[in-house]
Protein backbone atom coordinates (compact mmCIF):
# COMPACT_ATOMS: atom_id res chain seq x y z
CA UNK A 1 0.00 0.00 0.00
CA UNK A 2 1.32 3.40 -0.81
CA UNK A 3 0.98 6.24 0.96
CA UNK A 4 0.10 10.04 0.40
CA UNK A 5 0.39 13.34 1.85
CA UNK A 6 -2.63 15.68 1.71
CA UNK A 7 -3.92 18.93 3.66
CA UNK A 8 -6.76 19.22 5.73
CA UNK A 9 -7.65 22.70 7.03
CA UNK A 10 -4.37 23.70 6.55
CA UNK A 11 -2.45 21.14 8.66
CA UNK A 12 -0.74 18.22 6.62
CA UNK A 13 -2.10 14.38 7.46
CA UNK A 14 -1.05 11.25 5.75
CA UNK A 15 -3.78 9.02 4.16
CA UNK A 16 -3.44 5.02 4.28
CA UNK A 17 -4.17 2.68 6.79
CA UNK A 18 -6.49 0.19 6.83
CA UNK A 19 -8.95 0.21 3.74
CA UNK A 20 -12.16 0.43 6.54
CA UNK A 21 -10.07 3.08 8.21
CA UNK A 22 -9.90 1.55 11.38
CA UNK A 23 -6.53 1.89 11.44
CA UNK A 24 -4.79 4.95 10.89
CA UNK A 25 -1.90 4.89 8.86
CA UNK A 26 1.64 5.04 10.33
CA UNK A 27 3.46 8.42 11.32
CA UNK A 28 -0.55 9.61 12.56
CA UNK A 29 -0.71 10.81 15.92
CA UNK A 30 -3.29 10.03 18.06
CA UNK A 31 -5.83 12.64 19.26
CA UNK A 32 -6.23 14.06 22.31
CA UNK A 33 -8.94 16.19 24.77
CA UNK A 34 -11.95 17.26 23.32
CA UNK A 35 -11.33 16.78 19.83
CA UNK A 36 -10.49 13.31 20.19
CA UNK A 37 -14.05 12.47 22.35
CA UNK A 38 -16.14 14.38 19.74
CA UNK A 39 -14.34 12.77 16.80
CA UNK A 40 -15.06 9.12 19.09
CA UNK A 41 -19.38 10.34 19.23
CA UNK A 42 -19.31 10.83 15.80
CA UNK A 43 -17.72 7.93 14.79
CA UNK A 44 -20.18 6.22 17.71
CA UNK A 45 -23.12 7.98 15.82
CA UNK A 46 -22.32 7.52 12.06
CA UNK A 47 -22.28 3.99 12.76
CA UNK A 48 -25.60 3.92 14.38
CA UNK A 49 -27.20 6.51 12.01
CA UNK A 50 -26.15 4.89 8.77
CA UNK A 51 -25.72 6.58 6.14
CA UNK A 52 -25.63 10.50 7.37
CA UNK A 53 -23.47 13.10 6.27
CA UNK A 54 -20.83 14.15 8.64
CA UNK A 55 -21.95 17.46 8.84
CA UNK A 56 -24.70 15.59 10.28
CA UNK A 57 -23.55 13.72 12.44
CA UNK A 58 -21.38 16.54 14.02
CA UNK A 59 -24.05 19.12 14.14
CA UNK A 60 -25.60 16.14 16.53
CA UNK A 61 -22.73 15.64 18.60
CA UNK A 62 -22.59 19.31 19.20
CA UNK A 63 -25.80 19.93 20.23
CA UNK A 64 -25.94 16.93 22.41
CA UNK A 65 -22.90 18.01 24.43
CA UNK A 66 -23.63 21.61 24.34
CA UNK A 67 -26.69 20.76 25.81
CA UNK A 68 -25.30 18.09 28.71
CA UNK A 69 -22.94 21.21 29.17
CA UNK A 70 -25.16 24.18 29.37
CA UNK A 71 -27.77 21.72 31.81
CA UNK A 72 -24.31 21.14 33.98
CA UNK A 73 -23.66 24.72 34.34
CA UNK A 74 -27.48 25.26 35.47
CA UNK A 75 -27.21 22.95 37.83
CA UNK A 76 -24.00 24.46 39.75
CA UNK A 77 -25.13 27.63 39.17
CA UNK A 78 -28.53 27.07 41.04
CA UNK A 79 -27.17 24.55 44.08
CA UNK A 80 -24.25 26.99 44.70
CA UNK A 81 -27.34 29.95 45.14
CA UNK A 82 -28.59 27.76 47.61
CA UNK A 83 -31.33 26.63 45.27
CA UNK A 84 -32.95 23.09 45.27
CA UNK A 85 -34.50 21.17 42.68
CA UNK A 86 -38.31 20.94 43.15
CA UNK A 87 -40.26 18.07 41.70
CA UNK A 88 -44.01 17.95 42.01
CA UNK A 89 -46.57 15.35 41.85
CA UNK A 90 -49.44 16.86 39.99
CA UNK A 91 -53.00 15.53 38.90
CA UNK A 92 -53.16 15.54 34.55
CA UNK A 93 -56.79 14.20 33.89
CA UNK A 94 -57.15 10.36 35.20
CA UNK A 95 -53.35 10.34 36.18
CA UNK A 96 -50.18 11.25 37.71
CA UNK A 97 -47.36 12.89 36.67
CA UNK A 98 -44.05 14.23 38.52
CA UNK A 99 -42.52 17.13 36.95
CA UNK A 100 -39.34 18.76 37.66
CA UNK A 101 -39.05 22.44 38.20
CA UNK A 102 -37.45 23.43 34.63
CA UNK A 103 -38.18 20.87 32.25
CA UNK A 104 -41.46 20.84 29.93
CA UNK A 105 -42.02 17.05 29.73
CA UNK A 106 -43.39 15.18 32.65
CA UNK A 107 -40.21 13.09 33.85
CA UNK A 108 -42.99 10.00 35.01
CA UNK A 109 -46.88 9.29 34.64
CA UNK A 110 -48.63 6.97 37.14
CA UNK A 111 -52.80 5.78 37.15
CA UNK A 112 -51.98 5.64 41.05
CA UNK A 113 -50.76 9.09 43.43
CA UNK A 114 -48.89 6.31 45.52
CA UNK A 115 -46.76 5.26 42.54
CA UNK A 116 -45.90 8.50 41.39
CA UNK A 117 -45.08 10.03 45.24
CA UNK A 118 -42.90 7.01 45.12
CA UNK A 119 -41.30 7.71 42.04
CA UNK A 120 -40.87 11.95 42.98
CA UNK A 121 -39.27 10.71 46.08
CA UNK A 122 -36.50 8.33 44.48
CA UNK A 123 -35.94 11.55 41.98
CA UNK A 124 -35.87 14.29 44.85
CA UNK A 125 -33.75 11.74 47.11
CA UNK A 126 -31.13 11.74 43.87
CA UNK A 127 -31.12 15.47 42.90
CA UNK A 128 -30.62 16.46 46.54
CA UNK A 129 -30.98 19.40 47.71
CA UNK A 130 -34.55 19.32 46.45
CA UNK A 131 -38.00 19.87 47.72
CA UNK A 132 -41.11 17.52 47.04
CA UNK A 133 -44.16 19.06 46.85
CA UNK A 134 -47.23 16.73 46.35
CA UNK A 135 -50.42 18.34 45.00
CA UNK A 136 -54.28 16.96 45.69
CA UNK A 137 -56.50 16.28 43.02
CA UNK A 138 -57.89 19.64 42.58
CA UNK A 139 -53.80 21.20 42.43
CA UNK A 140 -53.76 22.28 45.65
CA UNK A 141 -50.69 21.95 47.68
CA UNK A 142 -51.12 18.65 49.90
CA UNK A 143 -47.41 18.28 51.47
CA UNK A 144 -43.69 19.70 51.08
CA UNK A 145 -40.62 17.38 52.14
CA UNK A 146 -37.22 19.09 51.54
CA UNK A 147 -34.09 16.42 50.84
CA UNK A 148 -30.98 18.20 52.23
CA UNK A 149 -27.75 17.72 50.13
Amino acid sequence: MTTTTRTTQGLPSRAGGSPDGTKPATGVKAKTGVKAKMTKKMTKMKGALGKVSSGKVAAAAGVATAAAVVGAVARKRWASRGGASEISIEPHGDRWQVMVAGNARPSASFDLKREAVDAGREIARQRAPSVLLIRRADGSEQTRHEYPA
